[in-house]
């Protein structure tokens, strides 16, 4: 059985967040709001004992460390993370990785990242315990019109990276990059 951590699984990851469960993983949601937690488990057809929910702002690094020690000291090292964070919250994805990548053992971390990530190349990590598998979340095109992706085609990407364990995937698409919704 997989301990897996996901950050921002409460929107657009509440299917991977099913998928994993119903896999036999055991999943802990880090979170801001007990409420979107809940209406995750709702719409997912998920129990409250199904999820682990770790209430916290990825925003601040100081609460996020301090809790992610905590669990795993009582719970366990994670062995695999699904990990959506705002650019803006860089400091704390560093220190993240830091504790996901600290005891040398092997961590598959799934990094979920908006289209304009497939403009530059893609860090990797600089733990060698760290597997890094990116998800790229493109577009849709359909009839000539372009649209995001919704958050069950979201899902279905970041499915396919946890079942494919590839080093890139792609949810939708990121050419013809003029052609994004709203540009």
């Amino acid at each position: 059985m997989r301990n897996t951590l996901v950050i921002g699984g409460t929107g657009m990851l509440g299917g991977a967040v099913r998928h994993l469960v119903k896999r036999g993983d055991e999943v802990t949601v880090l979170a801001r709001s007990t409420d979107k937690f809940n209406r995750m488990l709702v719409h997912n057809g998920l129990m409250n004992g199904d999820v682990s929910f770790m209430p916290a702002d990825y925003f601040k690094t100081d609460e996020v460390v301090e809790l992610l020690n905590e669990h795993i000291k009582t719970e366990g090292a994670f062995d695999a993370a699904v990990i959506w964070m705002r650019s803006a919250a860089a400091e704390s994805f560093d220190a993240i990785m830091g504790i996901l990548g600290r005891d040398g053992r092997p961590v598959d971390i799934f990094k979920v990242n908006g289209s304009s990530a497939s403009r530059s190349p893609l860090p990797s990590s600089e733990y060698r315990s760290i597997n890094m598998h990116q998800i790229i979340l493109g577009f849709k095109i359909e009839n000539g019109e372009s649209r995001w992706l919704t958050d069950d085609e979201i899902s279905e990407g970041v499915i396919k990276a946890l079942n494919t364990r590839i080093p890139l995937t792609v949810a939708g698409v990121t050419e013809p990059w003029e052609k994004r919704p709203g540009y």
